[in-house]
């Protein structure tokens, strides 16, 4: 059984493990080469934008297995606290 994981992404290097955390999470719900892939692209963005968009503050991705009437899937939340978007 595969639980909540939470990685801190500070600095561009963690995106890559990110990316590699993602992938394993995936191959362990069965996802087929297509959604692992995408779920490697959309986690690669999201870490990517924590360390390019918080203002040095980063942020954190959460990973959330799902199975909804026998199909699975993962939740990915990207949290931050950086300086947001000026008008």
């Amino acid at each position: 059984m595969i639980f909540t994981r939470q990685l801190r992404i500070e600095e561009h290097s963690q995106v890559a493990e990110a990316r590699r955390l993602a992938t394993a999470l995936c191959r362990e719900l069965g996802f087929d080469a297509l959604r692992l892939d995408q779920a490697s692209l959309i986690v690669t963005e999201l870490a990517t934008n924590l360390v390019k968009h918080t203002g040095g503050a980063g942020g954190l991705l959460v990973f959330c297995p799902l199975d909804q009437a026998g199909t699975s899937g993962l939740d990915i939340l990207s949290l931050d606290q950086g300086p947001g978007i000026n008008n």
